[in-house]
């Protein structure tokens, strides 16, 4: 190997190196790296079925406070890797529960299309207004979910122990009424 092609492939390698640390897929091979991974359901049912028995806990708990009017919730859907898998199993979820109700998904996804606005910005009022109207129903809650990649502690209370990676599901409840919002988060 002479000394120019040994430094074009330590370039290559830098480059390719450098490219997919900063999450560019424009050296061959980082596709692989930064790419979306599929997530099975052996891995995403127990995140769906804590972070929805959590909503459902959280509802019933405000619900009783409302005098038990039973609420509506329009469910998103889930951003993040597996998202149609995981958002078809956590609407599952949800519609079987007895404590609420959840907007129609077809509904939901006209409503969206006709008021011409995009899932996150339901969360703006004047958005939801528009989205609201297009709907022709009012709704209590809005829930969304995310499929997200953290660096957590070792241990938690030391801020100088080791991070380590993981991947959580979260789902976030919003409270039209109240402003609030609440996260549940599994691991997955």
């Amino acid at each position: 190997m002479n000394s120019s092609s040994r430094s074009y492939a330590f370039f290559s390698r830098r480059s390719f190196l450098g490219a997919c640390l900063v999450g560019l897929s424009v050296a061959p091979g980082c596709v692989s790296l930064v790419g979306s991974r599929k997530i099975g359901p052996a891995v995403y049912e127990p995140a769906v079925e804590k972070t929805t028995r959590q909503v459902g806990e959280e509802i019933t708990r405000v619900s009783v406070l409302n005098q038990g009017k039973k609420p509506k919730i329009c469910f998103i859907g889930v951003l993040g890797d597996s998202a149609s898998d995981i958002s078809a199993a956590t609407r599952a979820k949800l519609e079987k529960s007895k404590d609420f109700n959840v907007v129609d998904e077809k509904k939901m996804q006209a409503a969206f299309k006709k008021s011409k606005i995009s899932r996150s910005d339901v969360f703006r009022p004047q958005s939801r207004e528009k989205f609201a109207d297009a709907l022709g129903e009012s709704f209590d809650y809005i829930l969304a979910g995310y499929v997200e990649d953290r660096e957590e502690r070792v241990d938690p209370n030391d801020e100088e122990s080791k991070t380590i990676p993981k991947t959580v599901y979260r789902l976030s409840l919003f409270n039209l009424e109240t402003n609030a919002k609440s996260d549940f988060v599994a691991e997955l």
